[in-house]
Formats: C-alpha cells, sequence, structure tokens
C-alpha cells in the first residue's frame, strides 16, 4: 500500500469539510485530552484561559521559579510505557 504524505494545511481542510470522518473525532479528542491537561474549562473562552495561563508562567519565571517544560510532566516515571509507534496513517 502506498502512504500518502499530508501537509498540516492538508487536514484541516479535511476538518473543515461537512459532515464526521475519522480525523475530525481524533481533533475533538486531542482537543478535549489538551483542555483538561491544561485545566480548562469548555464553557470559557480558550484564548483567554490561555493568556492567563501563559502570563501566570511568565510570572513564575520572573521569580526564578521551576516552570515545567513543555512534554512529559519531570514526576512522571516509565514515559516509555505511554509512547508507542502508533499514528494515524493515510493509506491508498
Amino acid at each position: 500500500m502506498k502512504q500518502h504524505n499530508m501537509s498540516l494545511r492538508d487536514v484541516y481542510c479535511l476538518l473543515e469539510q461537512p459532515g464526521k470522518n475519522p480525523i475530525k473525532d481524533l481533533h475533538a479528542a486531542l482537543d478535549k485530552a489538551v483542555m483538561e491537561a491544561d485545566g480548562f474549562d469548555e464553557k470559557k473562552d480558550v484564548l483567554s484561559q490561555l493568556l492567563e495561563l501563559n502570563l501566570s508562567v511568565s510570572v513564575r519565571e520572573e521569580k526564578k521559579e521551576n516552570v515545567q517544560a513543555p512534554g512529559w510532566p519531570e514526576q512522571i516515571k516509565g514515559k516509555a510505557k505511554f509512547i508507542t509507534d502508533d499514528c494515524v496513517k493515510f493509506e491508498g
């Protein structure tokens, strides 16, 4: 089977199409997981919550406090068990 490379724009074009598709479902699940991980409220404006988060991190950085870098939190042990080679593949 031949694999097709898709650009990020190609993915967003799929998201813009009407109706259901697996990419929309995966994107919605990812959005939900990120919102939960960041402690965001789905009923509040996302950009306002993101700005509030960024401002709080900025204050902590200015105070020379330890700020968690992107990626797995330092307290997570055995990170390898969460990493797989699963991915979305487009074959044709």
